[in-house]
């Protein structure tokens, strides 16, 4: 964050645990309204100088700011070739196996259910 993220100027609304969700709130038959507050969610803050490292799955948001000053942040996305992200979509990248075996048992915990092929043994 270059500037301050505050209650006070917008900072960014995150709902943890959703990057394993199915669901997304812009899709057209998930159901969720886009501009409801959604159970779970938290405002994002920090000053200037602060980092937030998250998923880039979470269903987050920048909220509008009531104030006349700016927010400014940099904005750094790391995704592996195999994770095709769409922008507003659903990640549905299936991870081939032989590159999934290759992981460290706690990075498997994270991607079990992306393996090609396989039936997911986490969050079958």
């Amino acid at each position: 964050m270059l500037t301050p993220f505050t209650t006070s100027n917008g900072g960014t609304w995150v709902v943890p645990g959703t990057h394993a969700s199915l669901k997304n709130p812009r899709g057209e038959n998930d159901g969720i309204d886009e501009f409801a507050p959604i159970p779970g969610e938290l405002q994002a803050t920090g000053d200037a100088g602060s980092v937030l490292i998250m998923d880039s799955r979470i269903w987050h948001s920048n909220a509008a700011s009531p104030s006349e000053k700016p927010r400014a942040a940099v904005v750094v996305r790391y995704a592996p070739w195999w994770l095709n992200l769409e922008f507003f979509g659903v990640n549905t990248a299936p991870i081939p196996a032989d590159v999934f075996d290759t992981f460290p048992e706690e990075t498997k915990l994270l991607y079990d259910h992306r393996v090609e092929e396989r039936e997911s043994k986490i969050w079958a």
